[in-house]
């Protein structure tokens, strides 16, 4: 490995920031800083950080943030900041004349309020030939119509936040019953505004990327492995597929985009066509999966502006998720692999937080409540109607096998 380097991580959701840091210790010998929302004091007991603070990201603290970071870079040789979610971006973006230290790339704040927003998501796809689902949006739920909506999207439609993350506020609905019990009747149910959104039957997957100025650097495409004996959806699979690759390096091209980015999208069960859902223009939770594979994202965000094509994970099974612990098929590397896979293990052994973060996970698993379970677990719904689906765009191959070798 090369010499120790210096890194200040900071994000709002302490999950991401565990993971960006998990990514870094195994890409190389990182001495990390980590900066939270208050309240995230969990990671104050890392054994993945040096330091700890926590921190307004909306604007109040800008001031002695920028004091904080300046002193770093004065006493830490090289130090790279790496925001690892959207309100770290924003943050880095407001201070960026103020700040004497270097920063992975990142969308600034009109980037992100392109892509984050699912309405303007949407918007933006469809206004450059990107196929998306038919899209409404609403701004509270009294205001949504359903009679009107089920014949626009036809049944069943989700609806989502147009800003939320980790499956936060989205509804499958399939009757107007439905949709009242779920929704319009349900008064823990305030999240405003709302999209509506034509549903895809099909298989859900997911777009990894990091690009520069609009040119893609690094690539997977992913897709959870669903199996009853675990029943949560850990295992991460990757493959390759054309039309999905396509779709990501025009979305890219088209935004300019910096930094990197997830994509959820949607291969349809009927004809095999790709639909793009949502972005998530950030670092994500099942990171630490192209890692194991052989693709470091937080990695590739070091390395510096380079030319030819892009790197791209094109196989590859992971099953990283969970702490050790919970899984021990992952204990003989940490006795016997000096390989970045090696140097993750140990370090999830020996970090307390790792293993919190893990058992809460297991925890909702278990009650029926974890995110990544109810994502993952097939979903059984009324048979297509018999009437011909909206029109779509042009994107939509059929995927081509994995190749043997995982990066290209």
């Amino acid at each position: 490995m090369r010499a120790r380097a210096n890194f200040v991580v900071l994000g709002e959701a302490s999950s991401l920031v565990l993971q960006v840091l998990l990514a870094l210790h195994a890409a190389r010998d990182a001495h990390c800083i980590a900066l939270c929302r208050p309240g995230a004091r969990v990671l104050r007991y890392s054994a993945l950080c040096a330091g700890y603070a926590e921190l307004d990201f909306s604007g109040p603290d800008d001031a002695g943030f920028a004091h904080l970071l300046n002193g770093l870079a004065a006493t830490l040789p090289g130090l790279v900041l790496v925001p690892a979610d959207c309100g770290a971006a924003r943050l880095l973006g407001r201070l960026r004349p103020q700040l004497h230290a270097p920063s992975i790339p990142a969308p600034d704040a009109a980037m992100l309020a392109r892509l984050e927003d699912k309405w303007s998501f949407f918007q933006f796809c469809a206004a450059r030939g990107l196929q998306v689902p038919a899209t409404q949006r609403f701004p509270t739920k009294a205001a949504l119509p359903f009679a009107e909506t089920a014949r626009a999207l036809g049944l069943p439609f989700v609806v989502k936040p147009v800003n939320s993350c980790s499956a936060k506020g989205v509804q499958l609905v399939t009757s107007e019953e439905d949709y009242r019990r779920k929704i319009l009747d349900e008064p823990r149910y305030q999240h405003a505004p709302l999209v509506a959104q034509r549903y895809v039957r099909g298989q859900d997957v997911g777009v990894n990327l990091l690009a520069r100025g609009g040119q893609v650097r690094a690539l997977s495409i992913q897709r959870r492995l669903y199996q009853q004996r675990k029943g949560d959806g850990s295992e991460i699979q990757f493959f390759e597929h054309p039309a999905l690759e396509a779709a990501a390096l025009a979305l890219a091209a088209h935004s300019r985009y910096d930094g990197v980015m997830n994509l959820d999208a949607r291969i349809e069960e009927e004809t095999g066509e790709v639909f793009l859902l949502e972005c998530n223009p950030r670092f994500w939770r099942s990171l630490l999966a192209s890692a194991w594979c052989g693709l470091n994202f937080v990695a590739e965000c070091l390395r510096p502006p380079g030319e030819g094509p892009p790197r791209r994970l094109v196989s590859g099974i992971a099953d990283i998720y969970y702490h050790p612990l919970f899984r021990p098929a992952l204990l003989r590397y940490a006795a016997l692999d000096r390989s970045e896979r090696g140097r993750l293990v140990r370090r999830m052994l020996v970090d307390p937080c790792t293993f919190a973060d893990s058992a809460r996970a297991r925890l909702r698993c278990l009650r029926g409540r974890d995110p990544l379970a109810l994502a993952s677990a097939p979903v059984a719904l009324p048979p297509p109607a018999s009437s011909p689906p909206p029109p779509r765009g042009a994107l939509g191959l059929v995927p081509r096998e994995p190749a043997a070798s995982n990066c290209r």
